[in-house]
């Protein structure tokens, strides 16, 4: 165990925890780190019915372990909460193609900037799964231990992230504190090879565990909503994180073989965890970030899933 003082993102906690001053602190030198009042320590198909709230008056369906864009039955699209973190995936996976493809055109600038963006966006992953200590929100990684026999630790994912932050700081070295095309174009093709295997191996053992955990009864969504999604409350994470996921989600839904709705079911997760406020302003911020025909398509899955919902709840 050591400390590992590395440049954080300043916009990841820009004007939170302001009642304290800011350190950093490391239990391991990698991406996760965890979050206090006097302290900022540097998954999965699965998900479980609409939020009530957001889709008052329509009643929510139980919790179920429906795969995620799946209406079942030939009805409306059910959203699936925990695809705020498998969707991420998506996101990290689609930020790190366009940095390549900008490093093969030797587009230094380009690549410098959406690895600025992939850096943050990452952080705030990280902390998803790894927890925010000053809100007691564990992370999906303790919760998925608590709930499933040590599965995230007995899976090395805590190892793996401690073996591609060796990795990280070589790219941050060579595309932001000493720009370096050349270095950069050996570097990041080994940390995209490397990440990219570790989302795999999140996605097989934590989708596995999601399932058991709908199955077993637990509420998934309410432990979205208060173990993971904190640090997206923080000062302008919120929209930082919807912004940049719908973008790179929308430009790699176009490429990817074969297409998935990834937009779709994104926005439909974040709708089913968002209080009827918190929709009014997130769902403007993701109006703005989508080309107008893929937002029509997601407001109109939602619209879609609640004329469901209220038509059973009267019949």
């Amino acid at each position: 165990m050591f400390a590992v003082i590395r440049p954080i993102p300043a916009l990841v906690v820009k004007q939170a925890v302001k009642q304290a001053p800011l350190r950093i602190v490391a239990r391991r030198p990698i991406f996760h780190y965890h979050y206090s009042s006097s302290s900022f320590h540097s998954f999965s198909k699965m998900g479980c019915g609409a939020s009530t709230e957001a889709a008052a008056p329509a009643p929510a369906p139980a919790e179920s372990a429906k795969p995620a864009g799946g209406g079942g039955g030939g009805g409306a699209p059910s959203p699936m909460p925990m695809a705020i973190m498998r969707n991420a995936h998506g996101v990290i996976r689609g930020a790190m193609k366009e940095i390549q493809e900008a490093l093969d055109k030797n587009a230094l600038v380009t690549a410098t900037e959406l690895w600025k963006k992939l850096y943050r966006f990452q952080e705030l992953h990280m902390v998803m799964e790894e927890g925010f200590e000053s809100k007691n929100a564990i992370g999906l990684f303790k919760l998925m231990d608590e709930k499933n026999d040590q599965a995230a630790t007995k899976a090395g994912l805590h190892d793996q992230h401690t073996t591609l932050s060796k990795l990280e700081a070589q790219v941050q070295e060579c595309l932001v504190t000493k720009p370096d095309l050349a270095k950069d174009k050996e570097v990041f093709p080994k940390f995209l090879a490397d990440n990219t295997a570790h989302l795999v191996k999140e996605e097989e053992i934590l989708m596995s565990a999601v399932q058991s955990m709908v199955k077993g009864g637990v509420p998934v969504k309410k432990h979205i909503k208060t173990d993971l999604m904190p640090i997206l409350l923080e000062g302008d994470n919120m929209e930082f994180f919807l912004k940049f996921a719908n973008e790179t989600l929308e430009t790699y839904e176009k490429v990817e073989e074969p297409p998935k709705p990834k937009v779709r079911v994104f926005g439909m997760a974040v709708w089913a965890v968002a209080s009827p406020d918190q929709w009014k302003q997130w769902s403007a911020w993701i109006e703005e970030s989508l080309s107008e025909a893929k937002y029509k398509q997601v407001d109109g899955a939602i619209q879609a899933f609640k004329a469901e919902q209220a038509s059973k709840a009267s019949s």
